[in-house]
């Protein structure tokens, strides 16, 4: 699945945002650019992470502009939603 924002809802990291992919077995890996790189990511449970829906228009174009991920493009993406929320 593609990448979305989603936010942890349990764990030492609780309330942060993340970029997450879902994957099939029923666990989210998490990224974040900087402590969390796209090489080692958090893997979690999916019931332990919020999919975050209602973006803003900024974040939605920076991901809409991607080809690929990279660590530079997550940490500009989690710093637009940060400035906007």
């Amino acid at each position: 699945m593609e990448g979305m924002l989603a936010r942890s809802k349990a764990g030492h990291d609780k309330g942060r945002v993340y970029l997450a992919f879902f994957s099939e077995d029923g666990m989210v890996e998490l990224v974040n650019g900087a402590g969390r790189t796209l090489e080692h990511p958090k893997r979690k449970k999916r019931i332990h992470v919020q999919p975050i829906t209602h973006l803003p228009d900024e974040v939605k174009e920076l991901m809409d502009g991607l080809t690929e991920y990279t660590d530079e493009a997550v940490v500009k993406i989690l710093d637009a939603y940060a400035r906007r929320s």
